[in-house]
């Protein structure tokens, strides 16, 4: 029995071993109470709040280790100290603060509702490290928003960075047909090629547009054209429309168009300009894909449908019951998501009710995929295609299954200890 015994402690000492093998991390992370806050105030337009937000994450900055909550109360009643905070909280908290409630109060629910979201924050994030298997975390709440992770035998710190700093907010929405979608896009090309004082006015940019494609695309080499056409058209001069060259026909589906990575943030500041002005109705929304396409490495953009009065999706994360990578011979791989009964439930009357159309399943603000619905599915089954490696499969199938978090968080330092 003492030699059992002492070879199974022999193994217990190797494998306990070989498992601690590769580096040690150190990872601080923080989070964002300032966005809780926002949500809280469902995102007021009050300049007096948003002031004092900025104000405060500014003094966040210079004393990182102080309570956002603390250094936003002083930051709103410097700008006015008479301030009354019951009504900017009063709709999304009304269940806890009544508009007669003084502020005290208030900052009193503001703090439990931080502690709640802090704790579950932590819960979520140690979570994501026991399912990723290859490493032993430890987790230490350090109070003020920070969180401090170990981690031993750490082989892929990119992967862990990318779990630790995800939402995994997963969001099913109705898309757009690309071709009423692009209509919306010829208001915001317009509208931005207004506001230049040289702007030539043309009757329908998007027309004039896809008679270039259809019957000239080299004129588009042509520097002087080039510069004319950017001039009048500075939206469709860095979207490239998702149309048929030979025709000038829409193609399928929600994708609407294409862009390099380099002129996604122009587009982005454009769509943003023509949102804040009205251009754009709560009606459609365009977001990126989650990568650039491996053959011309330019980013696809889509248009969502925004289909409900409160401008939430057809469906949410919150109805997933397991996640899991598995591998399809046609698609690669795939992550095969099951839902409890209540998702299975409205996800049969979504599919059943939008046959024909496509539905993009996008995760923290990216779309993975957006597939035809074919038919009703179900059994609340399904798979999400997207280009994926076996890693990225795992890992995203590791968020869904953990959760999502209630706040976002960044990793503000960290450090590896070579073994």
């Amino acid at each position: 029995m003492k030699k059992i015994a002492l070879l199974l402690s022999v193994v217990t000492l190797l494998f306990t071993s070989s498992c601690n093998r590769g580096p040690k991390m150190e990872i601080e992370l923080e989070v964002s109470t300032d966005e809780m806050v926002l949500a809280l105030a469902n995102y007021t337009q009050d300049s007096l709040f948003n002031q004092a937000i900025d104000e405060a994450k500014k003094l966040k900055m210079e004393k990182p280790q102080s309570d956002f909550l603390s250094l936003f109360e002083e930051s709103i009643y410097k700008l006015d100290p008479d301030v009354q905070l019951a009504p900017y909280f009063g709709t999304q908290l009304r269940d806890r603060i009544r508009l007669t409630d003084d502020n005290n109060t208030v900052m009193s629910v503001l703090r439990s509702e931080a502690t709640d979201a802090y704790d579950y924050t932590c819960q979520i994030l140690l979570k994501r490290m026991e399912k990723f298997g290859s490493v032993r975390p430890k987790l230490e709440k350090t109070g003020n928003g920070r969180i401090k992770l170990k981690l031993s035998g750490v082989k892929e710190p990119d992967r862990i960075r990318y779990l630790l700093q995800q939402r995994g907010e997963l969001l099913f929405w109705l898309g757009a047909k690309n071709k009423d979608a692009f209509q919306y896009l010829d208001d915001v090309n317009k509208y931005i090629a207004s506001t230049n004082d040289d702007y030539n006015t043309l009757n329908n940019a998007l027309d004039s547009l896809l008679s270039v494609i259809v019957s000239d695309s080299t004129q588009l080499q042509n520097e002087q054209f080039q510069a004319e056409y950017e001039k009048n058209n500075p939206l469709f001069a860095k979207l490239y429309p998702n149309v048929n060259p030979e025709n000038g026909q829409f193609s399928d589906g929600c994708m609407v168009g294409y862009a390099t990575p380099k002129d996604r943030a122009a587009i982005d500041e454009m769509l943003a300009k023509a949102r804040q002005n009205n251009i754009l109705p709560p009606a459609i929304k365009f977001l990126w894909g989650a990568k650039p396409s491996r053959t011309n490495d330019l980013y696809e953009l889509y248009a969502i449908q925004v289909t409900t009065r409160d401008g939430s999706p057809l469906l949410d994360g919150g109805v997933v019951a397991d996640a899991r990578q598995c591998f399809n011979n046609t698609t690669g791989n795939e992550i095969a998501i099951t839902m409890n009964s209540e998702g299975a439930r409205e996800w049969k009357r979504i599919t059943g009710t939008n046959v024909g159309e496509f539905i993009a399943i996008v995760l923290d603000d990216v779309v993975f995929s957006a597939p035809r619905i074919c038919g009703e599915i179900e059994g609340g089954r399904s798979s999400i295609t997207g280009d994926f490696t076996e890693e990225e499969a795992k890992d995203i199938a590791n968020l869904f299954k953990s959760g999502k978090l209630p706040l976002p968080v960044k990793i503000v330092k960290e450090t590896i200890f070579e073994q």
